[in-house]
């Protein structure tokens, strides 16, 4: 998929940046962060910059 920067891009960028900032930054559901660790035991995570 090539991106272009549109402002949908950029919309669909901030939200999934605010989710991953909400579950691993801020704990706001532990038992789903839980949950995913056991699923997902080599899950990476890691936000590039902007």
């Amino acid at each position: 998929m090539k991106l272009i920067g549109s402002k949908t891009e950029q919309d669909f960028r901030d939200e999934l940046l605010q989710s991953h900032k909400s579950l691993f930054d801020e704990h706001s559901d532990e038992r789903l962060l839980d949950i995913l660790r056991a699923t997902f035991p080599n899950m990476r995570t890691g936000v590039p910059p902007k």
